[in-house]
């Protein structure tokens, strides 16, 4: 087996930013294949318009281009809590991680409290308005987690924006709305390869119920962090391998990330087996032909996915090509092309 190392963790990434299309299943940037790299930064926003120095948490995920951050969270967070930043603190945060060559995606709604759906239509109305364009909006996270998110009051808000967007709903998948989609996959045991409902939701086949297909890219937005389902880095490069062919992307979620902070050592390592996953195959890959390989005598929740000359590796034991004519791209046998 011949083991090829990909780029390397913490290369320099930083390039022009600028409004994305959404193409079937996969993002155009400047006419180019483009995979969105996520982490999440919640309080980044709130940090920057404190006046905090937010470059050691990009400089520590150097090679992401996304940064998933938030407007405002409850009380519920008790001290850690936020209530929201103005139009202008958003722009000049968009503008200063755009310089370094970031998108923003934005969490406009995250409980469902009334009385914030009319800020959060006048941010995106005031954000239309700007000069930026490096931005992707979610209408609510987990919307019917515990709560009522009323997304599609956002809706014709979203629509006029010119920006990518999503009503963020994926619990039921059917009250879905936008031109991408965000699902937050299970955080069980095989978790790593679950990474292939991106592609049941562009699909229409589940996971959990047929639904109409959502033929828009499809993201692993916020799976388990490290502190949910372990670091063991063969897993966290087939989930993000997975969401690189089967989808648009994913991001890389974390306790410390929630509260935009320096990321300790072990989210450090998970979040760059994450993005050696992220960044092991062409952007162009998903929508590809799609075959799954059962390799005999692996354990039960073991999965190995191919799109086109790309292929994951999930739990599977030994770090062999079930076929020839693979090269290995990780010392674990989870990535490989040919």
């Amino acid at each position: 087996m011949t083991y090829q190392p990909i780029r390397p963790y913490g290369a320099p990434d930083a390039g022009p930013v600028g409004l994305l299309v959404p193409d079937g299943p996969r993002f155009l940037f400047q006419g180019q294949p483009w995979r969105y790299r996520g982490v999440s930064a919640f309080k980044l926003c709130a940090r920057f318009s404190s006046g905090e120095d937010i470059q050691p948490f990009l400089d520590a995920y150097q090679g992401f281009n996304t940064l998933r951050v938030w407007d405002y969270v409850g009380d519920g967070w008790g001290a850690d809590a936020w209530h929201g930043n103005t139009a202008d603190e958003w722009i000049a945060f968009i503008r200063y991680v755009g310089a370094r060559g970031w998108w923003v995606e934005l969490t406009l709604l995250t409980d469902d409290d009334p009385a914030r759906i009319d800020p959060a239509r006048r941010l995106i109305d005031a954000l239309a308005a700007s000069d930026v364009d490096n931005v992707l909006l979610e209408a609510g996270n987990e919307p019917t987690t515990h709560k009522q998110i009323d997304t599609h009051a956002l809706r014709s808000a979203l629509e006029a924006s010119g920006f990518p967007y999503c009503s963020g709903d994926y619990e039921d998948s059917d009250r879905w709305y936008g031109t991408y989609y965000t699902c937050h996959t299970a955080r069980t045991h095989d978790w790593s390869r679950r990474a292939h409902d991106l592609l049941e939701f562009y699909n229409g086949d589940g996971p959990d119920k047929p639904t109409h297909p959502h033929h828009v890219p499809c993201l692993g937005d916020e799976p388990g962090k490290p502190q949910d389902v372990g670091a063991v880095l063969a897993d966290w490069r087939a989930y993000f391998g997975g969401c690189a062919i089967m989808g648009g992307g994913g991001t890389f979620h974390s306790e410390t990330g929630k509260l935009a902070k320096v990321p300790d050592l072990t989210d450090l390592a998970c979040a760059g087996a994450a993005l050696e996953g992220l960044m092991a195959f062409p952007a162009g890959v998903p929508g590809g032909p799609y075959r799954r390989i059962v390799e005999n005598g692996q354990p039960p929740d073991a999965r190995t996915y191919v799109v086109g000359d790309c292929m994951v590796r999930s739990q599977q034991n030994g770090t062999a090509a079930p076929e020839p004519g693979w090269t290995s791209l990780d010392p674990d046998g989870v990535l490989f092309s040919r």
